[in-house]
């Protein structure tokens, strides 16, 4: 039996987790909770991670090493990727067609995947992202701790996914996280047409464990079906801080992406404007706001010169 990868290409907070229970409600389809296996794998063909040794001089070394290679007939991008995807078929077990990887950071190497995993299949899950940084927010005590951490999770992400989109290999399929819990029978539909199978239901989702050390421990132990959480991004805008923040997610993500996510800029910017009133000016919620983002740009930097 031929096995297949499939990866969930998405923003962190964005449903992956319900998707991979969705997905593997199907007998053809296994998975654990969040591999990260290729992240090192693929730093072979970046330059620029942070590492304790000289990282660029190392991606030189080997791109040296890789030149050499081809001319003697070996790729090392070809040899790497059915590396992979051994250890994907062994993941798979005998009784599954398809190994489902969820690992939301895969967006920082996604042009190196998809060159390295060109026969893979890519599903790529869109969340309104001012839905994600308000549920970023929630998961921190309704504060903006950490927020450095988890920045480019909100700004560099979609980006890298609308990119990814550009070079995509043909077996790619888009959903949106609104698809997957207003319309949850048709997004699965949808999904069993991509992969062929025919026995992806939402009706199974709370009978489905997905074991690891990874991702998120509430939602993979959550034994319910598909629901729709209706409570409004707007809700964590309650300071003049947080307002310019959702607002720089508005103008610097582009239009497509919210496309994909059916929903629309101009009905989320009037969104914004209808939240300014007092509230924004609370002093103590401005201060511990600025407070948060300072400590954590500086635990930040403090981390990467460590490293």
């Amino acid at each position: 039996m031929n096995k297949q990868v499939v990866y969930i290409i998405s923003l962190p907070r964005s449903g992956s987790t319900l998707l991979q229970k969705l997905l593997t409600t199907s007998s053809s389809v296994s998975s654990v909770a969040e591999p990260w296996f290729m992240l090192p794998l693929l730093s072979l063909f970046h330059r620029d991670y942070r590492a304790p040794y000289n990282s660029r001089m190392t991606y030189e070394a080997i791109e040296a090493f890789s030149s050499s290679l081809d001319q003697q007939g070996v790729h090392l991008q070809q040899e790497v990727g059915e590396f992979a995807n051994r250890i994907y078929s062994a993941a798979c077990g005998e009784d599954s067609t398809f190994f489902v990887d969820k690992t939301p950071r895969y967006y920082y190497q996604l042009n190196n995947l998809q060159q390295v995993m060109p026969d893979a299949k890519y599903i790529y899950l869109f969340r309104n992202p001012l839905e994600v940084l308000a549920s970023k927010i929630r998961m921190r005590g309704h504060t903006l701790k950490g927020f450095a951490i988890y920045e480019d999770d909100i700004f560099l992400a979609p980006l890298k996914m609308l990119n990814g989109l550009q070079n995509a290999p043909h077996h790619f399929h888009a959903v949106s996280f609104h698809s997957l819990v207003t319309r949850p029978a048709e997004a699965a539909q949808r999904l069993g047409d991509f992969l062929g199978v025919a026995d992806i239901t939402p009706l199974a989702v709370a009978q489905v464990n997905i074991e690891g050390k990874m991702g998120d421990p509430k939602a993979m132990a959550e034994h319910h079906n598909i629901h729709s959480n209706h409570e409004s991004w707007t809700s964590e805008v309650n300071s003049l801080v947080r307002y310019f923040l959702f607002r720089r997610v508005l103008r610097a993500i582009p239009e497509e992406f919210f496309e994909y996510c059916e929903t629309n800029k101009t009905k989320h910017t009037n969104m914004l404007r209808s939240s300014i009133s007092i509230r924004l000016l609370h002093p103590i919620r401005i201060g511990s706001d600025l407070l948060h983002l300072a400590y954590s740009r500086v635990n930040t930097a403090l981390k990467r010169v460590r490293t």
